[in-house]
């Protein structure tokens, strides 16, 4: 048990210090490269080929961490994605910008690939799962609390001028992501020597379907939300910080409760009544014209979405064979970037002509995906809960 807590403890860690910087850029990077001169169609590029890259080394990132070790393929992927990040920072102009989306995305892919195989693997199934899954949702969540507030407030009191500011802001954010290099170091680094299945698991086409539905419809908004609330709604970046992490911190409070409504509905009744309640929020930001309101739809829209996740996640670790696992997170991944890579660039065409469309059609994915999860996922969650009697 001392080394499992030594593990949990070192990935809170790797997991605080990602999740706050990368909040950091999430405030402000896209705004900075709009004041750079950058499209709104090049936007939805940027951010189409780093979640497509993602998708493409999703499967060969589960190889790779298996074959090399966790910790080394962490090391190298750290410092990748921190070469790429500086780049896109120091050199905001197509030819640069692009290459770099598509290294970074290589490398971000890391943590989602290593991260749920390794607190499935020390952690017995059903609550405890549950519960770890969605102790580490929260700890990314809250982390991001600093980050957003810190990518709001710096900007404002740097000189220079904005774009200035923006930049100096996104040099300091790449210095807190470095700072997660320390705790992977203590990491061990196992060596797994994994045989290539040609079968996939037989559940695998069910785990996909909803993932691919969530994907398409979170690409279409996500990136861009702080250019909606700047462009649309006139929100200055230190309203974007704050409304960044009030919404962290509501989704972090829903994410914890998730085991608890877990066990009063079942599982999947959970992820489809959360899902499900969301949608009427997302009509409400696509429809109010006030800061206020529509922020507060997005706080509760988060939080709901977010509770359902770790139980997902905790599902689609249970209903494959443990040597599966690997394989079928970076599957997962690689659908879920995947989609979010092709709405991503859709939306940046679609954002030329109105900054709500994107809002409407994710609420029909995301309808569909509810459905989707009852259909698909509620039989293999019966069939996990008959095994464990």
């Amino acid at each position: 048990m001392k080394l499992l807590s030594r593990d949990a403890l070192l990935l809170l860690w790797i997991t605080g210090f990602a999740y706050s910087g990368a909040a950091v850029v999430t405030v402000v990077f896209n705004l900075y490269l709009l004041r750079a001169g950058i499209s709104v169609p090049l936007l939805g590029a940027v951010t189409g080929a780093t979640y497509a890259a993602a998708a493409i080394g999703a499967l060969p990132s589960g190889w790779l961490s298996d074959r090399i070790g966790r910790r080394d393929f962490l090391l190298l992927a750290g410092a990748v994605g921190g070469a790429a990040q500086l780049a896109q920072i120091l050199w905001p102009r197509p030819a640069v910008l692009l290459p770099a989306a598509w290294v970074g995305g290589l490398a971000t892919v890391a943590l989602a690939v290593v991260v749920a195989p390794l607190m499935a693997e020390r952690t017995d199934t059903g609550e405890r799962r549950q519960g770890l899954f969605s102790l580490v949702a929260a700890t990314g969540l809250i982390a991001g609390v600093a980050g957003n507030l810190l990518g709001g407030w710096l900007p404002g009191h740097l000189g220079g001028g904005l774009l200035s500011a923006y930049r100096g802001t996104l040099l300091l954010a790449t210095g807190i992501e470095l700072l997660a290099l320390p705790a992977v170091l203590g990491l061990p680094n196992d060596r797994r020597r994994v045989q290539v299945r040609l079968r996939l698991p037989p559940a695998l086409p069910r785990l996909l379907v909803p993932e691919i539905l969530i994907g398409l419809g979170a690409g279409l908004f996500l990136p861009f939300y702080n250019v909606f609330l700047a462009r649309h709604l006139g929100a200055s970046t230190a309203a974007i910080g704050v409304i960044f992490s009030l919404q962290a911190l509501v989704a972090a409070a829903f994410t914890l409760l998730g085991p608890r409504l877990s066990r009063r509905a079942g599982r999947v009744r959970a992820m489809v009544g959360l899902q499900l309640t969301s949608l009427p929020l997302l009509a409400v930001m696509a429809s109010a014209r006030s800061l206020p309101v529509v922020a507060g739809a997005g706080f509760f829209r988060s939080g709901l979405m977010n509770s359902s996740g770790p139980l997902e996640n905790s599902l689609e670790m249970e209903a494959v064979e443990p040597g599966e696992r690997a394989l079928t997170n970076a599957a997962i991944g690689m659908a879920y970037n995947g989609a979010w890579a092709v709405s991503s660039w859709a939306a940046g065409h679609i954002m030329q002509q109105s900054l709500t469309t994107p809002y409407w059609i994710t609420l029909g994915l995301y309808g569909c995906a509810a459905i989707a999860v009852h259909v698909l996922l509620r039989p293999l969650d019966l069939a996990i809960r008959a095994r464990a009697g």
